[in-house]
């Protein structure tokens, strides 16, 4: 998810009005970040106000930042960094996986980050090396952005499985 949130180069503390500010209250609202308020609450989505204020508190102290309430350069900084639409919390609560779930939606981290892939069959549907190259410029976008390597093994060779993982 591309987060294209400010309009304009500053940083914003409550009391600011203007379109990076409601961009900034819709992002955290999709993430989790602000309570739902009744319908009679008038919330003025370009007002930089004290809700906004806690949620970013709450998204500073979620991804380890400085704890300001303000957007500042680093926390900007993150928000701008291209990430998956889940929220981070839900009901003011950080996202669990499901039971047995091989996946964490947040929070976690992989035991190793040089990981191996192997192509078994594949889908008629798609021509050729089609399928594969798909899967390839997948996993090199998911390296350029994070600490994981991607290797493809082919033939005999095994896929390394690491036990502590539980998959679906």
């Amino acid at each position: 998810m591309k987060n294209d949130i400010f309009t304009v180069q500053a940083t914003f503390e409550e009391g600011d009005d203007n379109e990076s500010v409601a961009n900034v209250r819709t992002f955290l609202d999709r993430l989790g970040y602000i309570a739902p308020t009744p319908a009679a609450e008038m919330v003025v989505r370009s007002q930089f106000d004290s809700s906004l204020t806690e949620a970013v508190r709450k998204y500073q102290r979620f991804h380890g930042l400085q704890v300001t309430g303000t957007i500042d350069e680093e926390t900007r900084r993150v928000m701008e960094t291209p990430r998956c639409g889940v929220a981070d919390l839900v009901n003011g609560q950080e996202v669990q996986p499901a039971a047995g779930a091989g996946y964490v939606a947040s929070g976690g981290r992989w035991p190793n980050m040089n990981l191996t892939y192997k192509f078994v069959g594949g889908t008629t549907d798609l021509p050729g090396e089609a399928e594969r190259d798909i899967v390839r410029r997948a996993l090199n976008a998911w390296a350029a952005v994070t600490s994981l390597m991607f290797t493809e093994v082919t033939g005999a060779s095994s896929v390394e499985v690491d036990p502590t993982v539980v998959w679906p």
